[in-house]
């Protein structure tokens, strides 16, 4: 019990950028892996674009939000990877 307090401590102490970007992580990653991709060789493919488009959805969101507080070079790459995800879904949809 107290390790997740622990833990819940450490993430309060995380400033709001590395916050927005753990956020970001989470939201792409789902979104990949609700255009079918698999984690593992073992895993069976789960394609559901409803779910993501509204994960690419909040990842872009996530990153208009934390543009103002990223370097230029930050903010090309997280604009890169919302459009790789836009067209990743484009290209599923079809």
């Amino acid at each position: 019990m107290s390790d997740q307090g622990g833990e819940q401590f450490a993430l309060l102490q995380l400033d709001i950028e590395e916050i927005l970007q753990f956020f970001i992580s989470i939201a792409s990653t789902k979104s990949v892996l609700y255009l079918g991709a698999k984690l593992t060789e073992e895993q069976e493919s789960k394609k559901d674009l409803e779910k993501a488009r509204i994960s690419i959805d909040t990842t872009r969101m996530l990153v208009e939000t934390l543009l103002p507080l990223v370097s230029k070079e930050e903010a090309k790459q997280l604009n890169e990877v919302v459009s790789n995800l836009q067209f990743a879904y484009v290209k599923e949809a079809d």
